[in-house]
């Protein structure tokens, strides 16, 4: 098993951990998840929409 360090901030870690929480599940278990799903469909379990992403920058920055 290979072990790693994800550095995320504090706040979505908490709500990410309560997410899991209510799914029965921790954080190991919840990026397990993540990545065989990754795998085994080859691709971001999500769609990615980089207009979304920029519309939430920009949210974060008060624009």
């Amino acid at each position: 098993m290979k072990a790693f360090t994800l550095r995320v901030p504090e706040w979505l870690h908490d709500e990410a951990t309560e997410v899991f929480d209510s799914l029965g599940m921790n954080m190991s278990t919840a990026l397990n998840v993540f990545l065989r799903q990754c795998v085994i469909n080859r691709t971001i379990p999500f769609p990615l929409e980089l207009d979304a992403q920029r519309d939430r920058e920009r949210a974060d920055d008060g624009d």
